[in-house]
């Protein structure tokens, strides 16, 4: 099992910027899926499964009740690298 697998069926929020912020450290780099095949699998058609896109984190805690994220427009899924992205099924 991935260690990504906690991380299926959790909120994410997508942050505005990420100025002052560490990759794959404070955040996910994540672009969305389009359909995938394959729904919580790191194969190159899956995807992880987000519950919800959180508008607001008000009373909520990063890594415990969401998972901060932002967008990118990259190309090599399940790349831990300048390139990377974790893919899921949908971003906003």
């Amino acid at each position: 099992m991935s260690a990504l697998c906690r991380y299926d069926n959790m909120d994410i929020y997508p942050l505005a910027s990420v100025a002052g912020l560490t990759e794959w450290v404070d955040y996910l780099p994540v672009k969305a899926q389009g359909a995938p095949n394959r729904l919580n699998s790191t194969d190159n058609a899956g995807a992880l499964n987000s519950a919800t896109v959180l508008a607001s984190t008000v009373g909520k805690v990063a890594w415990v009740d969401y998972i901060p994220v932002f967008v990118v427009a990259r190309s090599t899924p399940w790349y831990v690298g300048p390139d990377g992205y974790i893919p899921y099924d949908a971003v906003a």
